[in-house]
């Protein structure tokens, strides 16, 4: 989570507001939201965190307040977090959306961990590793997880006619995640973030340190044709399918922090707890 580097912030009160681009949409993933919601509960995240279904109006007018999703062939990608009041800038304001998909032969346990996951971003966690603690400090090399970039699927696509110092530099497509995030390579879902987040851990941590069990923690075999991110002594994992102990810590903790969202709605908002009650005596005194 980066809020001050006007990157993203957090909901209100840990209240996402839930929108989606159809009806159809709406009908297909509510559910399914629904129970991946219940493993992060069981997992127990306190169920003041909440994916809450707002109306069109809303949807409409107020589009970098909600988070709207899509329906997608194979996508399953959220923004992190809530857009920012205002935005770095180089960066161009977007609406925070979570696209979502069923893919055929997929069993329904993988396709609900996978939107478990984005849950987790949608409320402001980045991936496991690619917290810039678990990196070296000094560069942000490897320290604990070697990163193959070229064991990257799309490796070939976005190197092609690249020079070694675009690839392999300081600013180059396997090293940087700016540079990577702006080329749409999908090093950018490994490389470290730049170290301007909210994180528990010191510089030089153990490898102890990372969650093994986060539903954060990508697969070592991810997004490649080989193995992309091992241990720095080459041991692989598996992805987790469920919300993990730390992962519960780590949204708790930030929506503690200084950084928190306490923001509440107008009562004659829906997204307002007192939304019902400011209808039912709103028209009190008026007559025909």
């Amino acid at each position: 989570m980066s809020p001050w580097a006007n990157v993203n912030r957090l909901w209100p009160n840990g209240v996402v507001s839930i929108c989606y681009e159809s009806p159809a949409a709406e009908q297909k993933y509510k559910p399914l939201l629904r129970t991946a919601m219940r493993l992060w509960y069981a997992a127990g995240l306190p169920e003041t965190f909440k994916l809450h279904p707002t109306s069109a109006v809303i949807c409409q007018n107020a589009i970098f307040d909600v988070l709207t999703v899509h329906d997608t062939p194979n996508l399953f990608v959220t923004s992190v977090g809530m857009p920012p009041m205002v935005p770095n800038p180089e960066v161009r304001l977007e609406p925070a959306h979570m696209y979502l998909s069923t893919p055929a032969g997929w069993n329904e346990d993988i396709i609900l961990a996978n939107i478990a996951h984005e849950i987790g971003h949608a409320f402001g966690l980045i991936h496991e590793h690619q917290d810039p603690a678990l990196w070296r400090p000094t560069d942000h090399g490897s320290w604990i997880f070697k990163f193959n970039c070229n064991n990257l699927i799309d490796f070939e696509e976005k190197t092609r006619g690249k020079t070694e110092e675009e690839i392999w530099g300081p600013d180059g497509l396997c090293v940087s995640w700016w540079t990577a995030t702006k080329a749409g390579f999908n090093a950018a879902y490994f490389l470290p973030f730049p170290a301007n987040i909210i994180g528990p851990r010191e510089p030089w941590p153990h490898i102890d340190d990372v969650d093994w069990d986060s539903c954060m923690l990508y697969g070592s075999d991810a997004a490649g044709k080989g193995p992309v991110l091992t241990t720095y002594d080459g041991k692989t994992w598996k992805a987790n399918r469920v919300p993990s102990a730390g992962d519960v810590a780590g949204l708790v903790q930030m929506y503690n922090s200084p950084f928190a969202n306490n923001w509440e709605p107008f009562w004659l908002d829906p997204r307002s707890p007192h939304f019902e009650m400011f209808q039912q005596y709103s028209s009190c005194g008026v007559r025909d």
